[in-house]
């Protein structure tokens, strides 16, 4: 209970994790757009800048410098997601009707 908000924090990023890289392995084999895949390449690269600044969130006990550098490559790694799954979804869909 006292540590639940970490707890569940950690075990999200850890799904998130898992679905971004799987996501980004399965469109390299299916999506033939270089453009889409080099997004979702650079996006599961970019993950592990937030989850190694989150460890140094905890190592350095909140500095203020490092929590504000994990929020913002967290929020700016969240943005390109979010710009590429609808293109990734709308590529799908062009592949299935090339078929």
């Amino acid at each position: 209970p006292k540590y639940f908000y970490e707890h569940f924090h950690r075990f999200l990023v850890l799904i998130i994790t898992i679905s971004l890289f799987s996501f980004t392995a399965f469109s390299v084999r299916k999506i033939s757009n270089k453009n889409i895949k080099i997004k979702l390449i650079i996006a599961s690269i970019l993950l592990s800048a937030p989850i190694i600044l989150g460890w140094l969130v905890i190592f350095t006990r909140l500095n203020p410098i490092v929590v504000a550098s994990h929020l913002s490559t967290s929020v700016a790694l969240f943005g390109i997601i979010l710009i590429t799954l609808p293109s990734v979804q709308n590529e799908l869909k062009k592949e299935k009707m090339k078929i």
